[in-house]
């Protein structure tokens, strides 16, 4: 059985009224043309801030519902629309499902509201899903209460902890990943917990699939030296005390 392991935010392409009147009577090529055109003109950048805006809680709300296994899907995509025209629907992996929602009037929220709305359409869209495959509702529920309890802040440490060899410090590895932007931290700290140092090594997009890569291995390379492996050994990040 498949594992939810991420909830999408995406929104499609529909012409608006102008468009749509300019593709009368066009061919088929002259349509795609013309589509491509105003899409890349008035939506591509928008629809891109959008998704990496929402990232972060849709990011700590899966974090919070652990591996939850199902026989439907691996990825929810919420479809952000002007309109509602269709119901919820799985296939290939995905469940689709349309919430209501301005994109533009989104960006202009606070950052505190964008967290909060964003929460707010991962909720009405799961509840939806939730009734129809008759899923434990109390699992999305806790994910949900978890977000608000920790301010909706996305933030942890990354796998486990390392001592050095002497035991005398402890690095760890901790990701704050935010609307804007994603960072990534080296802490140091010593046997009873109090911050040595703390030094940001990488920041990136406002998504997991951009901040991973450099997630591979953390190594102490002297007692009091530490680093950050990158997956593909691109790069690297140490860590001095000296």
């Amino acid at each position: 059985m498949p594992i939810l392991r991420d909830i999408f935010f995406d929104v499609p392409y529909k012409p608006n009224k102008n468009v749509l009147t300019e593709l009368v009577g066009k061919s088929e090529d002259e349509c795609n043309k013309i589509t491509t055109a105003d899409y890349q003109k008035n939506c591509k950048e928008r629809n891109f801030k959008f998704r990496l805006q929402t990232r972060c809680i849709s990011s700590l709300y899966v974090y919070h519902l652990g591996k939850f296994k199902n026989d439907k899907c691996w990825r929810i995509i919420i479809e952000c629309v002007p309109n509602i025209d269709r119901g919820p629907g799985a296939f290939g992996g995905f469940y689709h499902v349309q919430v209501k929602l301005d994109i533009d009037s989104f960006l202009k929220l606070s950052d505190i509201d964008k967290k909060r709305k964003t929460l707010e359409l991962i909720k009405n869209a799961i509840t939806e899903i939730v009734e129809i495959e008759r899923w434990d509702k109390g699992i999305f529920e806790n994910a949900y209460n978890q977000v608000i309890s920790e301010n909706y802040v996305n933030k942890r440490i990354w796998k486990k902890q390392k001592s050095s060899p002497g035991r005398q410090y402890i690095a760890k590895v901790l990701v704050e990943h935010d609307l804007y932007k994603s960072e990534i931290s080296i802490v140091i700290t010593d046997k009873n917990g109090a911050i040595v140092k703390q030094e940001k090594v990488a920041t990136d997009l406002p998504d997991e699939w951009a901040y991973t890569k450099y997630l591979g291995e953390l190594k102490w390379i002297s007692n009091t030296e530490i680093s950050l492996i990158s997956k593909s050994d691109e790069y690297e990040f140490t860590v001095s005390l000296d």
